[in-house]
């Protein structure tokens, strides 16, 4: 499928995958004549970071790696790589709490699901640097994969992401159109 992929270009942090050809099309791809994923530069840094956190705790909780590590320091490093996941894509934090008011809001039952996660990892994350608790610690492992995977699936099913950095007088002006 590589080989039917004639450009992969990152612009304003979306990936655009183009056919060689207009009328060629790209399997998975609905028309096949241009395709823009709705997860940004940024929703793979999270990945990235989220990812690297539940495997370094896979593996110490496992045996299989880092046995020199205590809770408290396995912890540090998993809030720290969860911490730099929010901020990877913090524009989307600030549409999330409206911060951002020129922009679609998600629904209020995901807002306070994910502000109650978010809390749980909090006091998880104190409780396992203040006790070393490996409960603790895997509920702060836990609830950062959640809340990745509920922020990824938004972005995924929220639209692209120039759709939704339209500002307000480009959308009022659309609207009268």
């Amino acid at each position: 499928m590589a080989s039917r992929l004639s450009a992969a270009a990152i612009g304003r942090e979306t990936l655009r995958i183009s056919s060689p050809k207009p009328d060629q099309e790209l399997s998975g791809f609905g028309d096949g004549k241009e395709a823009e994923m709705r997860l940004t530069i940024r929703d793979a840094m999270a990945t990235v970071f989220v990812l690297v956190a539940a495997a370094l705790y896979a593996l110490w909780a496992n045996g299989m790696a880092m046995q020199g590590l205590t809770t408290r320091v396995l912890g540090m490093i998993v809030i720290g790589l969860g911490m730099a996941g929010c901020m990877a894509n913090q524009r989307e934090m600030a549409v999330v709490y409206w911060v951002d008011r020129d922009r679609p809001h998600p629904p209020m039952p995901y807002v306070v699901a994910a502000s109650v996660i978010g809390g749980l990892a909090l006091v998880a994350g104190i409780i396992t640097l203040a006790a070393a608790s490996q409960m603790m610690l895997s509920i702060v492992v836990g609830a950062t994969v959640v809340l990745w995977a509920m922020s990824t699936v938004r972005h995924w099913m929220a639209g692209g992401p120039n759709e939704a950095r339209t500002s307000a007088p480009e959308r009022t002006l659309q609207k009268a159109a």
